[in-house]
């Protein structure tokens, strides 16, 4: 067996919502996946379709992942099945699926990648935004991860089209999460949510992530803290988060700018200035791992480049 091309991608995880920005506001986190596809020259049944390694192995489904990401091959190359058949992936990741940090979308994004690549096509990020979305159907993740920095998304009026805009997000607000060692099914967390809200509730919202963008385009910390805030999905998946209450409640006295869900849980995200991080991620430890010793605590910045090729053999 020969391998006739390679390509290593390195791809950021992703905070999406980030509070009232739900399905439209996400940013790149300096926690990465790193994709390697490779082209063999004939179908070798006894290699795996994809190889998982790193923290997707360990603390995830990957069984799960591996079904969505042949799905998603299979949906590009359904005119080119030979390619499909030699296809391999190598997934080597610290970011693990199911908790709200892109794990999922990181590794879709490499593989849609790939496919363009692999058939000789320019990876052109407006057509890949909209592939994706049209197969995992949310695209503010898979916009940060591929551009980098904070994202506001929006689908066009036409439907065709995702409109993603960057703005940079101020370099000393750092991002802490605190991870169970529990996963959710994103499919789940999406049907707690009601068909519909009332007026009030949407019109908060509405305020509240027009006041977010203006806060991070002026890094404004004291209009971030009252930019933070949601009623479309957080108190609906509450029941099912409940390390939400319990973060916000061990932080009540603590300089912190915010807290919020990461993605749709069960992460939850923690925004604070840069000189109290190490303080508020002792104070958190102190707290929280008494009760639990399973959960982690961790920080990471903001990711600027997006998307990016290692190499191409």
């Amino acid at each position: 067996m020969t391998v006739l091309k390679r390509l290593s991608l390195q791809i950021p995880g992703s905070i999406s919502n980030i509070g009232p920005g739900f399905d439209s506001f996400a940013l790149a986190l300096s926690i990465y996946c790193k994709v390697t596809v490779s082209l063999l020259d004939r179908n070798d049944p006894s290699i795996p379709f994809i190889t998982f390694k790193g923290a997707v192995q360990k603390r995830s489904q990957p069984d799960d992942v591996d079904a969505l990401l042949y799905r998603v091959l299979k949906s590009i190359w359904h005119e080119n099945p030979d390619l499909m058949h030699n296809i391999r992936l190598e997934i080597e990741s610290e970011v693990p699926l199911g908790c709200g940090l892109g794990g999922s979308s990181a590794a879709i994004l490499g593989a849609l990648w790939g496919a363009y690549v692999f058939q000789d096509r320019i990876p052109n990020p407006p057509d890949l935004l909209a592939e994706a979305t049209l197969l995992e159907g949310h695209s503010e993740g898979f916009a940060a991860s591929l551009l980098g920095d904070f994202v506001v998304c929006a689908r066009s009026i036409d439907g065709e089209r995702i409109i993603a805009k960057q703005l940079n997000w101020p370099d000393r607000w750092k991002m802490i999460f605190v991870i169970p060692s529990y996963r959710l099914n994103t499919e789940a967390m999406r049907a707690c949510l009601p068909q519909s809200v009332s007026h009030i509730d949407a019109t908060f919202n509405l305020q509240r992530a027009a006041l977010l963008v203006s806060a991070v385009a002026r890094s404004d910390e004291a209009a971030m803290r009252e930019a933070l805030y949601d009623r479309l999905h957080e108190d609906y998946r509450s029941e099912h988060v409940p390390l939400l209450a319990k973060v916000r409640s061990a932080l009540n006295e603590s300089p912190v700018i915010g807290s919020c869900l990461s993605g749709a849980g069960p992460s939850v995200a923690i925004i604070v200035l840069e000189k109290y991080l190490d303080n508020v991620m002792e104070e958190l430890s102190q707290s929280l791992l008494a009760d639990d010793s399973t959960l982690n605590i961790l920080s990471f910045g903001a990711d600027r480049e997006g998307l990016r090729e290692l190499a191409v053999t």
